[in-house]
């Protein structure tokens, strides 16, 4: 755990309140022999049970009382996608350490829920990880987890008493899969969910061992104010897990065991005799039961705050289900509300930026509401050091504090995934706004990604609400690497689009000063189609090959995806490290000459792709030639954000 006292502090609790109860459970027991559970229970709590089982499930009410053990074979059906959004929580200390594991899941697009006593502080929160698929498939082996940074800094909230932690967790994991892929459990606000005596399974980490359940045979004790006792297998590292009832909904929040004590208020071992002391370790503890935080209980907590910011009631507004909530006291009420009043007041101009420390520039990336366009005033392109299709980026001196010895390999490490992130929480509130929409994957060097200085040609696309864009493009990526990780495989299967877009050659062309070796020296018999060497020829075959594994890859996967590839226009050497110099090395000076020769490169290679998509149906190659003007261009590889835009016009035509 996290916070070894916090842990004790909840135990302390939790046995507490087990004992209070006893008479009140050993009266609901006595009573349970002779009667059902609904004289047990509250007439308004049993019709909320009976309202919320499925009424085709016929056997499920009897179930609740106790007289039928049969159920549905779609049970597990149904446990195994509830289990998806539920994960392994990384506790790290500030400053890095590990701290142990707890269990966590989500209950939004966003939010994930867990324990306070695992995530007590936002220090904690902002470095600890959250680990989803650790789990084994069905032969026990491993399956390939997904490893999600928490973002604190865009939504927390902790409560010692109720021991609850809701955080944001950032969309896309640090192996670019987007959260979106594990689910969430939508949460219940009403009480009701699950009655004494009723069976309850937890899904979870114990130990910060692979996902497990403990199933169905783990009776509810007592449900009483904001807690429900119950008996359950759990072992530490299980704080922070669902209980759910039969139809899988989420009936609390595991946070504490109840520890069989002596006398004397001793912590027994398993023997119940001897007196238990830390170094026999956790597992050596009688535990005798469980306790869970109330879900219905924990909503009611977040209504009775009223400091929530419009940004923080925009993320819980999503926890609600229509028609669980009176309008007045919803989120998105109150979120309505404060934007009203917003709107009222006066709107100031935004001003200049003021000069920051690295630290606060770090923290502003955490920021999902920060854009690209801000994040530019804090750096700038670093000449020496960009390659070809790969801008990289260094800090702006007079916008970041002491810079002096610091190395800025995290802004151009993070370059692409920051703008990648941005990207994806536009995909994601497109989808969540429906409506008529197109949906698109595109794949890509930096004309489908060029970070924070450029629109580049799918800014221009996402900008359009007719489309729905999942980019997964990338600065510096070349074509054999697209083909090779093949990336977009798995995430067409994901999102099943109705185009994939690929941009790709450019860099492997020009990339690393590669242009000299595939241009001869300057010869002034030589005419411009006769300049290309057999290292040009070489690349003509490879990236031949690559585009028609490409094709051939995604018409066999995908037989009715429509696929849209394209060429190059022509580029203008400015005297630059890409196409200016490599030619003057090579002795060719004259301006004239190396447009003239570009020209020829730029239709080899265009000829090519086109070639290739003519091989396979549903293909289509997208002439991009004689649009960009000779002062369009941002740089020799590059155009301007504004004539990005009319190479977009042309996908948009084909599209739309």
């Amino acid at each position: 755990m996290a916070n070894i006292e916090e842990e004790r502090y909840q135990e302390e609790a939790a046995f507490e309140r087990y004992t209070k109860l006893e008479k009140s459970r050993e009266s609901n027991k006595k009573k349970l022999e002779s009667e059902s559970v609904q004289k047990v229970e509250s007439r308004d709590r049993y019709n909320v049970r009976r309202s919320l089982i499925n009424n085709f499930d016929g056997l499920a009410l009897e179930r609740v009382l106790g007289n039928i053990d049969l159920i549905s074979i779609n049970y597990f059906e149904q446990g195994i996608k509830a289990s998806k959004p539920v994960c392994r929580i990384h506790v790290r200390l500030p400053n890095g350490k590990s701290a142990g594991f707890g269990t966590g899941f989500l209950i939004s697009p966003n939010l994930l829920l867990t324990n306070h006593h695992v995530l007590n502080k936002f220090d904690v929160a902002k470095m600890s990880l959250a680990e989803f698929n650790f789990e084994n498939d069905i032969k026990f082996i491993p399956k390939d987890s997904k490893v999600f940074r928490l973002n604190p800094g865009r939504f927390f909230y902790n409560n010692r008493k109720l021991d609850f932690a809701i955080v944001a967790v950032h969309p896309v994991s640090t192996q670019d899969t987007p959260l979106s892929e594990f689910g969430y459990l939508e949460l219940i606000e009403r009480s009701g969910k699950a009655l004494i005596s009723e069976q309850v399974s937890i899904i979870q980490h114990p130990s910060g061992s692979d996902k497990q359940i403990a199933l169905r045979n783990n009776k509810i004790l007592d449900i009483f104010q904001d807690f429900v006792h119950y008996e359950t297998d759990t072992l530490p590292g299980s704080s922070g897990s669902p209980v759910f009832n039969d139809q899988w909904q989420v009936v609390a929040l595991h946070h504490s065991g109840v520890i069989k004590r002596d006398a004397k208020g001793n912590i027994l071992a398993k023997d119940q005799k001897t007196i238990w002391t830390p170094s026999m370790g956790d597992d050596q503890i009688c535990w005798i039961a469980n306790e869970g935080v109330r879900i219905s209980s924990i909503f009611k907590h977040l209504r009775s705050k009223a400091d929530w910011t419009p940004q923080h009631l925009r993320l819980l507004n999503d926890l609600e289900t229509p028609g669980e909530t009176q309008s007045e006291r919803s989120f998105g009420a109150r979120l309505m509300a404060a934007e009203d009043s917003a709107e009222k007041g006066h709107t100031k101009k935004a001003a200049k930026p003021k000069a920051i420390t690295i630290e606060e520039f770090y923290k502003l990336l955490d920021s999902e509401d920060i854009t690209e366009e801000q994040i530019a005033e804090y750096i700038k392109i670093d000449p020496e050091s960009s390659e070809a299709f790969n801008p990289q980026f260094r800090f702006n001196e007079d916008q970041v504090i002491d810079t002096t010895g610091v190395e800025s390999d995290r802004v151009i490490s993070w370059a692409n995934s920051i703008s990648r992130r941005f990207r994806l929480i536009k995909y994601f509130k497109r989808l969540a706004r429906g409506g008529r929409f197109t949906k698109i994957v595109s794949e890509g060097d930096s004309w489908f990604q060029y970070p924070f200085f450029l629109h580049d040609l799918i800014d221009h696309l996402i900008d359009d609400d007719k489309l729905a864009v999942y980019s997964l493009g990338a600065g510096g990526d070349l074509l054999r690497d697209m083909t090779t990780k093949a990336e977009y495989v798995a995430i067409i299967k994901q999102e099943n689009p109705s185009y994939f877009l690929i941009s790709g050659g450019g860099n492997d062309l020009v990339g690393g000063g590669g242009l000299s070796e595939k241009v001869k020296m300057f010869d002034p018999n030589r005419k411009p189609k006769d300049y290309l060497t057999e290292q040009f020829a070489v690349f003509e075959d490879e990236i031949r090959s690559q585009y028609q594994r490409l094709f051939s890859n995604l018409t066999t996967e995908f037989p009715n995806l429509k696929t849209l590839c394209h060429g190059y226009d022509y580029i203008v050497p400015k005297g630059g490290k890409w196409l200016g110099a490599p030619l003057e090395r090579n002795g060719i000076n004259d301006s004239k000459l190396q447009r003239e020769i570009l020209i020829v490169i730029m239709d080899r290679m265009n000829d090519i792709i086109s070639n290739a998509a003519d091989q396979f149906p549903n293909i289509t190659y997208l002439k991009l030639t004689d649009i960009v003007p000779r002062n369009g261009w941002y740089d020799e590889l590059h155009p301007k954000s504004n004539n990005f835009g009319d190479l977009a016009a042309v996908f948009m035509d084909a599209i739309l």
